[in-house]
């Protein structure tokens, strides 16, 4: 399979065995923690299957999978968190292909599953920017509404305000909180 692969052709069955694999997983006979979930959405992407990785994700999600089902280490008792490394893949691919709706939906989502403060806020601030970047002020504004209401605002949030011709301090706070 290496050989095949580095000569630049398929490998016969990779196809009908990813296929088999995504039956499996999307009708819960194979569960894997998160770890596990990350390696499989990171191969879905490699071999150009976004969608599939995108769908298995969303699965992830909806299935409850957390950082403490996953595997402990032998020096460490807390379990391995296999989320930043398919929150870097997918990011990293919605962002290659423009979609920004996908783009704010994980970083709300990472935003949600901080207990930071700092980084939840962080993650939004991010949402901020990816709304910016394609002229969504509206949906921008809804973010930053969204942090007052959260009081989870910081100077860099005053500063993309700023930044759409708002005061920070001025916003008025939003109705609802959409984190996720």
């Amino acid at each position: 399979a290496t050989g095949a692969k580095q000569r630049g052709s398929e490998v016969p069955g990779t196809r009908e065995l990813f296929d088999a694999l995504l039956e499996c997983m999307l009708d819960l006979r194979v569960r894997v923690d998160s770890e596990g979930a990350a390696m499989v959405i990171w191969a879905f992407y490699s071999v150009g299957r976004f969608n599939d990785a995108w769908t298995l994700y969303v699965r992830t999600l909806s299935d409850g999978r957390h950082p403490e089902h996953g595997k402990t280490g032998f020096t460490k008792k807390h379990a391995v968190d296999g989320r930043q490394r398919y929150y870097q893949t997918l990011l990293m691919e919605t962002e290659r292909r423009g979609d920004v709706a996908k783009q704010v939906f994980l970083w709300k989502q990472m935003a949600a599953d901080f207990y930071a403060r700092s980084l939840r806020a962080a993650c939004l601030n991010c949402a901020v920017m990816a709304m910016m970047n394609v002229g969504d002020t509206e949906g921008a504004k809804d973010i930053l509404r969204q942090l007052v209401r959260t009081r989870l605002g910081t100077g860099v949030s005053e500063s993309l305000a700023r930044r759409l011709g708002l005061v920070y301090e001025e916003l008025e706070p939003a109705c609802i909180v959409d984190i996720t």
